[in-house]
C-alpha cells in the first residue's frame, strides 16, 4: 500500500473537520449574545489554531469577525487542495 493516499485521505479529513469546526464557531458567534457561554467558549478553543495565523494575516486592526472569515476562508482553502490533490494522486474508488 502507497503512503500517498493514506496521508492525503488524512489530511482532507482533518482540514474538513477545521472547516466545520470554524464555521460552528461563526455560527455560534452570530446567534449568541452572551460572551460567557461554554459552547462559543468550546468553539472559540478548539478554531484557536487556525484564528492565530488568521490573525497575523488579517493585520493588527482587523475586527474578530474578519478574522474569524479569514480563518474560515483558509479552512476552506486548504480543504479544496487537499481534496484535489486526493481525486489527483489518492487511491482509486473501490468498484
Amino acid at each position: 500500500m502507497e503512503l500517498l493516499p493514506g496521508v492525503l485521505l488524512i489530511l482532507r479529513t482533518v482540514t474538513f473537520i477545521a472547516v466545520c469546526y470554524v464555521g460552528l464557531y461563526i455560527a455560534a458567534t452570530g446567534l449568541t449574545k452572551n460572551p460567557e457561554n461554554k459552547l462559543l467558549g468550546f468553539f472559540a478553543l478548539v478554531a484557536s489554531p487556525l484564528l492565530r495565523p488568521a490573525r497575523a494575516l488579517a493585520g493588527s486592526g482587523a475586527s474578530e469577525r474578519k478574522v474569524r472569515w479569514v480563518a474560515f476562508a483558509l479552512a476552506v482553502g486548504v480543504w479544496v487542495v487537499t481534496v484535489v490533490l486526493d481525486v489527483k494522486f489518492g487511491a482509486p474508488a473501490p468498484r
